[in-house]
């Protein structure tokens, strides 16, 4: 058993929550700008969609090179470096008159988000496993109102006319800021083995080779292309083929957004009270339920209704998955090593949902594109027996 939490485990959470409101706020601000960098660019929406299909592909190159910066040093030395580049990379990005300058800085930024994503949950792992209970939902839920945060700070930048540069200056300065200061308090790397597993410690998880961690990678894909195909194509859907207004149209998104804030925020009770395979159960469940509603909506509202649905149940999914993960793993490197591989993951689910949900949608209707998101929802509730805890003599 866990000796529970002293005052360096309570400082660490505090860190890690100030770096995923630190991510969740700067990646939303660069997004939410996107359609200010396409005026002062003059882009095409093909050339935004290629950079950001760049920005995911690279961002899958930074979670493994987080992963080796963290076995070289630590995890804490890792998401401090890439919370640094990112707040960097955004600043050049803001600032940027030049195209040539502005896509290098976003590939940059790739790099440093994938890093940010990997590291930031190899700490949230090692903060649970010191505090011997699941509270790494909270720390999705920070991003998520991070995230929130940030799309109003935007809002309110456009409102009062703030300069582009400076708007996204500031978000970055905030980052760099977060960097310097709580990210003193992140954990130091250990290599003594987790509670209640015993074993010599493992030199490679072999991530692809074994069922249950691949499971998990298969479940954490799946809830990215869902969460893709809403951030994607919900306003679309609503307004082509649901016929809703512009002003209805962002609500999709919104309420699913709100909805995945709630459940993350009470997911570490839920875990607590009836354990990880159940929460997932039970979320797949309404995230099936969420998608079809989607589907078979003959209004906005019903839609509205069904993203808000699956936003509730299916937000879990992610925090669950770099635990179970976590739960896997021999030590401490071991363990970072399994997150940084399992979060690659979050890039190829995000790819092929904004793909799949969008090519079957441009083919056969939206309806029909969203059908995949039930597939997808379907498959976690398949899926949800590897978040089980492995038993201290089981293999990985």
């Amino acid at each position: 058993m866990s000796p529970g939490p002293d005052t360096s485990d309570v400082r660490a959470r505090l860190a890690v929550s100030s770096a995923f409101v630190a991510q969740g706020l700067l990646f939303t601000v660069l997004l939410t700008h996107l359609p200010q960098f396409k005026d002062r660019f003059g882009l095409s929406d093909g050339s935004v969609t290629l950079i950001i299909v760049m920005v995911t592909l690279i961002a899958g190159v930074g979670s493994l090179a987080s992963e080796a910066l963290a076995a070289r040093s630590s995890s804490r030395v890792a998401l401090r470096a890439s919370l640094a580049l990112a707040a960097a990379a955004a600043a050049v990005i803001g600032l940027s008159t030049q195209f040539g300058l502005f896509v290098g800085a976003f590939a940059v930024y790739g790099v440093a988000l994938g890093g940010v994503d990997a590291a930031s949950n190899m700490q949230g792992v090692a903060v649970q496993h010191r505090y011997g209970r699941s509270v790494i939902n909270s720390f999705h839920a920070a991003w998520s109102a991070a995230a929130i945060v940030g799309a109003l700070y935007v809002a309110l930048s456009e409102h009062v006319s703030l300069d582009l540069g400076l708007s996204v200056a500031f978000a970055a300065g905030v980052v760099a800021l977060i960097a310097g200061g709580p990210g003193a308090w992140l954990l130091p790397v250990t290599t003594s083995a987790l509670p209640g597993v015993s074993g010599e410690p493992e030199r490679d998880p072999g991530f692809l080779t074994r069922g249950p961690l691949l499971a998990l990678g298969l479940a954490m894909a799946a809830y990215w292309a869902v969460d893709s195909g809403a951030s994607s194509w919900g306003a679309i859907y609503l307004t082509d083929t649901l016929t809703s207004t512009d002003s209805v149209a962002p609500l999709a998104y919104g309420a699913y957004q709100a909805l995945a804030l709630v459940s993350r925020l009470a997911g570490d009770q839920a875990v607590q009270r009836v354990g990880a395979v159940t929460v997932v159960r039970l979320g797949a469940l309404l995230g099936l339920a969420g998608t079809l509603v989607i589907v078979a909506a003959p209004e906005p509202a019903f839609a509205i209704a069904g993203f808000a649905l699956t936003g509730l149940g299916l937000a879990v999914v992610p925090p669950l998955c770099f635990a179970a993960a976590g739960a896997r793993a021999r030590d401490r490197p071991h363990a970072d090593q399994l997150v940084a591989r399992l979060n690659v993951f979050n890039y190829l689910g995000a790819l092929l949902g904004a793909a799949l949900i969008g090519a079957i949608g441009s083919g056969f209707g939206m309806r029909a594109g969203f059908l995949l998101a039930v597939l997808l929802a379907g498959a976690v509730l398949a899926l949800a027996a590897a978040f089980a805890p492995r038993p201290a003599s089981s293999s990985v």
